[in-house]
């Protein structure tokens, strides 16, 4: 986690924009993000007062509080669970919790290769 405090935002959004680019891009089951609707990792809470202007731009607290909704969670977890099954198409019922341990298996074994 990081977080990045700025007082004119400016370092903020940088960071932001930065996690945005190229992390939807790419080929293979492993490319783009697996929930929908979710465009960036980073979050910008904004002041009160620009907080409709950071709204139009970048994922805010509002953003956030949408997402936790059952509706917002179930029809995360069906997109989810489809691109789990894209990726590792040997699980035959791939659940939530079985498919965030064969990815950190898998990020750790790339960490392994470039150690």
């Amino acid at each position: 986690m990081i977080v990045a405090a700025s007082s004119n935002n400016q370092a903020v959004t940088n960071i932001i924009d930065a996690f945005e680019k190229d992390f939807d891009r790419g080929v293979g089951p492993f490319a783009g993000r697996w929930l929908p609707e979710v465009e960036s990792f980073g979050m910008f809470l904004a002041s009160n007062s620009r907080r409709l202007e950071a709204a139009r731009r970048y994922q805010t607290e509002e953003f956030q509080v949408e997402r936790e909704t059952v509706a917002y969670v179930e029809r995360a977890k069906k997109a989810y669970l489809q691109a789990a099954a894209a990726a590792f198409p040997e699980f035959d019922n791939p659940g939530v919790g079985s498919v965030v341990a064969a990815l950190q298996k898998r990020m750790a074994g790339e960490v392994d290769k470039l150690a």
